[in-house]
């Protein structure tokens, strides 16, 4: 995890590293997500709309997105769960709004940054 003061870098720093490590450490790619926990003008992202840009990231075509929030949460776990995939989780207000988003188990890292 990231964290600091907002405009001090933290988005830059993990996006340099991500650059530097991606074909090594996450050989299936990256996906990046702005949870906007500190956008002015702009209420942060849920959960529900999180785990929804996900699947989106991971090409499950919209039709086949569960509605039901659990179902959409099993989805994501299983796609995620073979892949050597870097999860950066951007400009998160709270813990709370990072942890229904992570993987449990698999071959994943993860990198939540509290306002980035």
């Amino acid at each position: 995890m990231v964290e600091g003061l907002p405009g001090v870098g933290k988005s830059t720093l993990v996006t340099a590293w991500a650059h530097l490590v991606a074909d090594v450490l996450f050989p299936d790619g990256q996906v990046h997500l702005n949870l906007h926990g500190f956008t002015p003008g702009r209420s942060p992202v849920t959960a529900e709309q999180a785990m929804h840009s996900l699947l989106s990231a991971l090409r499950v075509p919209v039709a086949e997105i569960p509605p039901d929030p659990e179902d959409r949460m099993a989805l994501f776990r299983d796609l995620f769960h073979d892949l050597a995939l870097l999860l950066v989780l951007d400009n998160a207000r709270d813990s709370a709004q990072v942890e229904p988003l992570l993987p449990r188990a698999g071959r994943s890292r993860w990198s939540p940054r509290a306002g980035a």
